[in-house]
């Protein structure tokens, strides 16, 4: 009787083991996803601790912090700068710095021709799709500007100061996350509850931060393709105010001048974003943390020491 040796794979089989090959890659997928995810988390956290950093530095050499902004409350006669540029000589930026010229705006000039096209790179988290376009998630240039500009991820942190409008996860006016007699468009000490003044001319030194720098926010993550404002170098709305949640259900991405609803911290991270504390550590918060501790952990002086989750 002859018999045949068989050379090669049943189509049956065959399909088996693609079958198996598909099922291993769709194991494997989530895991090489998270795991990416993870180093792109680690470098976000490690430039907002290169910054918290640098304004540890430009606080040991100034005594002071810089200002957010000062698109208010600045003295006759000066110009409109904002954080960026003041923190760029401990962020190895001494260059780019000793070229821009502080007599006329941040956005006109010479400051102009100097900062378009050019990237912030330590603004911009890994995680964000757009942090590195230079431009606003509509794809438009950023007011104040005609052509590329950065995108700013990290904000100084305003805590429940009150902004121009009150945002949807604040429940109501003159309460714990819009705090009375406050003003993102004052530097008065009394009208800012954080570290910073979203749009005021505002200085303070560690000194001023009676909360203790391990329980106050000084920078927040946060989208900045989702307003027509907030670049890095735009000399107006730095700040981002803890009023708004982390991540609210309220962002609407595809409107870019819906300030209430995209003014505060949020992320590409799942989960919720990440922060620097005054005393340069970095926290990741979850965006379910409850809404009047997080308040409390944005302000500066009002005697609530919020413990971090």
């Amino acid at each position: 009787m002859r018999t045949y040796k068989r050379l090669g794979f049943t189509l049956v089989e065959l399909l088996v083991v693609i079958a198996i090959i598909g099922v291993l890659i769709a194991l494997l997928l989530p895991a090489v996803q998270a795991a990416r995810e993870a180093a792109r988390r680690m470098k976000c956290t490690n430039n907002l601790k290169q910054l918290g950093l640098a304004l540890h530095n430009y606080h040991d050499t100034f005594q002071t912090l810089p200002y957010a902004s000062n698109e208010y409350n600045r003295q006759a006669g000066d110009t409109r700068h904002v954080w960026n540029e003041f923190i760029m000589p401990f962020i190895e930026q001494r260059a780019l710095f000793d070229q821009l010229d502080f007599s006329v705006d941040v956005h006109i000039g010479v400051n102009e021709t100097l900062l378009t096209g050019v990237r912030a790179e330590w603004q911009e988290c890994p995680s964000s799709p757009f942090a590195s376009r230079m431009r606003r998630g509509d794809g438009q240039p950023f007011d104040n500007w005609a052509g590329d500009t950065a995108v700013m991820s990290y904000a100084p942190c305003i805590g429940p100061q009150k902004t121009d409008a009150l945002p949807l996860d604040c429940a109501s006016d003159n309460s714990y996350c819009f705090q009375q007699n406050t003003s993102w468009s004052s530097g008065a000490s009394n009208a800012v509850p954080g570290i910073f003044s979203g749009r005021a001319m505002f200085c303070t030194n560690f000194s001023g931060i009676t909360d203790g720098l391990s329980n106050t926010l000084m920078l927040s993550e946060r989208r900045g393709e989702l307003t027509r404002w907030m670049c890095a170098f735009c000399p107006n709305f730095q700040g981002c105010p803890t009023s708004q949640a982390i991540n609210s259900k309220f962002i609407d991405p595809d409107d870019v001048s819906a300030l209430t609803n995209n003014i505060g911290a949020s992320s590409f991270h799942p989960g919720g974003a990440a922060f620097a504390l005054a005393d340069g550590s970095v926290q990741f918060l979850p965006e379910t943390l409850d809404h009047r501790t997080y308040n409390a952990l944005g302000g500066r002086i009002d005697g609530l020491q919020a413990s971090l989750p």
